[in-house]
């Protein structure tokens, strides 16, 4: 339940999708209450600042759309039977155009990742698509450490990434 949304990676914005969106708050050892969906208005309107300005931002798709959670982690919610399936909106942060993209994507990347065997997928599938905003498909349950990203990003993104992580280099010893 601490995962994060956001991940900031040497000028590259990491975004996980699904259930690493659902927002929790810990209430004492053992009991957490779901508190929202990332992201607030806010959050939403930085992040489309960022791709408007062409700043590399990779979306990671795979965890599950639906989340099972106990009634009484939830505010406000009726008795009933446990669990509850909590469906997280894919991609509904995002302009229609790229969100369209990302789903077009992830039906893509399904099907794919569907045909082959797991043991020759690849952890992540990246899309081709041009710009700032990337798309990839997790494959694997297995944690995506963040030196990983990092050579991901690169790898998407190409010199931007590498150009904007010496510019803050740079700015740091000035």
């Amino acid at each position: 339940m601490t995962t994060e949304t956001e991940l900031e990676l040497d000028g590259c914005l990491v975004i996980f999708e699904g259930a690493p969106r659902l927002r929790w708050r810990r209430l004492d050892a053992g009991h957490w209450r779901m508190t929202g969906l990332w992201p607030d208005e806010d959050q939403r309107l930085r992040v489309h600042a960022r791709i408007d300005a062409g700043l590399p931002t990779l979306v990671v798709l795979g965890a599950p759309d639906s989340v099972p959670v106990l009634r009484e982690e939830c505010a406000d919610m009726p008795a009933g039977p446990d669990p509850v399936d909590i469906t997280v909106p894919l991609l509904d942060w995002l302009p229609a155009p790229h969100r369209r993209r990302g789903l077009d994507f992830l039906a893509a990347s399904t099907r794919v990742a569907d045909d082959r065997p797991r043991l020759l997928l690849p952890a992540l599938l990246l899309d081709d698509g041009p710009g700032a905003l990337r798309f990839a498909l997790r494959t694997t349950e297995g944690p995506l450490w963040p030196r990983h990203l990092r050579e991901v990003a690169a790898h998407a993104f190409g010199d931007t990434v590498r150009t904007e992580q010496l510019d803050q280099r740079m700015e740091q010893m000035a």
